[in-house]
């Protein structure tokens, strides 16, 4: 079974919006944390809640403030150290890495191969004294304070191998000198969910690259992965309502697993909410890997709807623009999957203006893909005619543009108009050369000109070749992270069975949607194009008709291929 999969841009909690949630418990406390006033210790709680949010400058303003109502508090200094230090969704690259591989991971963008670079936040020049002064001050506090339990002690001692004064140092030995001290520590404290979440994050930090590449993980990583998987449970069935082990649990089983108690944490996180919408969007992680894409919808249109809400409250500060962009992404490919087209170039249309609207240069090259999803959504439901006059996008969005080339040109071939097609395909070749194999959309650009290629050779009547082009196209997307949303939302293998069924090659058609179905379950194109294939050989399709039945929600509209 592969490995699990991380998330994209996934935080949870949003602290101290009103709920309007059923049944919300208690915001939780660290019982073990007692400041010299109560002002101190709400604020260190609040900024842990948040720290679990993946809030983590929010967090770090409220660790400032517990230290500043209480200079005494150690495990306020341990916080500020903690909120400065890796963080996997505010990451850095490490020296010697592409920026390809820094920043906050873009909803679609191509990620680095396994052992590429290490995606966890480096401290900055800036931050990398203040952390190391922190967990100076906090090891020096627990040393000298009886007032410091010792699992909280521990904690520090754990936390402070990893944070040192010179931002240049290798970071690996660091974060494999911390996870072995953690590794202790929840021995010692299995009970703890605290210890149990930082602990599985620390796995994290170590084995990140290697939990989202494709393929099956190495064994010390799945060793490392079963042990946070087994921490996280235990302490759930002691603290079922803890924000940080619900979150990185789910995140932990949401690829390769499909339990009772997952679904319950995902059903009890909606409880946890007070309001966040990328707390109410987490179930939508394990409601898309299962197939399930009317409560993934469901759950990323309440996420959006609270999303919204918060910046009428508070804002939208730029860390927010991209988790908004990540749920919109979501509920785009969510909406594709289960056929609902107007839902569908709804969502695609709302994407676009969330991330690209009055956005930095540097902001709208990370998103570089984005603007195509209009486009992209009228190839996915025939609509050539509205292809063929949408607007180009910006010209800066280099892999947006070639998409849109990626979208006239197969609308051409559909319209047999294969001269004007090989303009488009021109277009899309010359881009991929100039974006190359790693960067915003380059994988994307790179299967979309196999596939134009392949339906174009095809309709030319040549369909061996062009079968051979969506074969290299499958062979591509393949190398993609299962990771959430999809970096390519149109999969090859829907494009590849239909030529192997119009071919009369429709055991090869079968094996398709099947190795599609296995990567994307129960999304309607492939059970329609699954059902033809059998019904070919004159096989019972009778099953796989009532799972399509289930999932479809393409209206009055006829599905009768995988592509139109």
């Amino acid at each position: 079974m592969r490995g699990a999969r991380f998330w994209g841009l996934c935080v949870l909690l949003c602290v101290g919006v009103p709920t309007a949630v059923a049944d919300e418990p208690e915001p939780y406390r660290r019982p073990s944390v007692h400041c010299v006033n109560d002002d101190a210790t709400r604020a260190f709680d609040q900024a842990l809640r948040q720290f679990y949010a993946f809030h983590v400058d929010d967090a770090l303003a409220g660790f400032r403030r517990a230290a500043s109502l209480d200079p005494d508090c150690a495990m306020a200094h341990f916080g500020i150290a903690l909120s400065l230090g890796q963080h996997r969704n505010n990451p850095i690259v490490e020296a010697g890495c592409r920026p390809a591989c820094g920043g906050p991971r873009a909803p679609n963008r191509d990620r680095p191969r396994r052992g590429a670079c290490q995606r966890a936040q480096e401290p900055s020049r800036e931050r990398a004294p203040e952390a190391h002064a922190a967990i100076g001050r906090a090891l020096a506090l627990a040393v000298r304070r009886n007032a410091v339990a010792p699992v909280d002690r521990d904690l520090i001692i754990a936390l402070s191998a990893r944070t040192i004064a010179d931002p240049e140092a290798a970071r690996t030995p660091l974060l494999v000198a911390h996870l072995a001290s953690m590794r202790a520590i929840v021995r010692s404290y299995p009970d703890d969910p605290d210890v149990a979440t930082l602990h599985a994050l620390a796995i994290i930090d170590v084995h990140e690259a290697e939990f989202t590449a494709p393929g099956p993980l190495p064994a010390a990583a799945a060793a490392d992965l079963g042990a946070a998987r087994r921490a996280l449970e235990a302490a759930l069935a002691h603290a079922p309502d803890h924000p940080g082990a619900a979150h990185v649990y789910l995140h932990l089983i949401e690829r390769t697993s499909r339990t009772p108690l997952a679904d319950a944490v995902a059903d009890r996180v909606a409880a946890l909410a007070q309001l966040s919408g990328h707390m109410a969007h987490l179930p939508a992680h394990l409601r898309m890997h299962s197939g399930q894409w009317d409560a993934a919808a469901d759950a990323l249109r309440a996420a959006l709807a609270a999303d919204e809400a918060a910046a009428k409250a508070a804002g939208q500060p730029a860390f927010q623009r991209l988790y908004r962009t990540h749920e919109h992404q979501m509920l785009w490919q969510a909406e594709m999957m289960r056929g609902d087209g107007p839902a569908a170039l709804a969502a695609a249309r709302a994407l676009v203006g969330q991330a690209l609207t009055d956005v930095s240069p540097m902001l709208e090259h990370m998103l570089d893909g984005i603007g195509a999803a209009p486009g992209l959504t009228m190839v996915r439901f025939g609509l050539w005619d509205q292809a063929l006059t949408e607007p180009a996008p910006g010209a800066r969005q280099t892999a947006s543009v070639a998409l849109w080339h990626f979208a006239r040109g197969l609308a051409l071939v559909r319209k047999g108009k294969l001269a004007e097609a090989e303009g488009e395909l021109n277009a899309l070749r010359s881009a991929e050369a100039a974006l190359g194999e790693v960067g915003p959309g380059a994988r994307s650009v790179r299967i979309a000109a196999r596939l134009l290629d392949g339906e174009l050779v095809g309709a030319k009547g040549a369909p061996a070749q062009a079968i051979a082009r969506l074969r290299e196209a499958a062979q591509i997307e393949d190398g993609a992270s299962d990771a959430l949303p999809r970096e390519w939302p149109l999969p090859a293998r829907q494009f590849l069975g239909a030529l192997l069924l119009g071919a009369g090659r429709s055991a090869e058609a079968e094996t398709a949607y099947r190795e599609d179905l296995a990567r994307n379950p129960e999304n309607g194109w492939s059970l329609r194009g699954l059902a033809r294939s059998l019904e070919a050989r004159a096989l019972d399709a009778s099953a796989v008709e009532e799972r399509l039945q289930r999932v479809w929600r393409g209206g009055d509209s006829t599905l009768s291929s995988s592509r139109f």
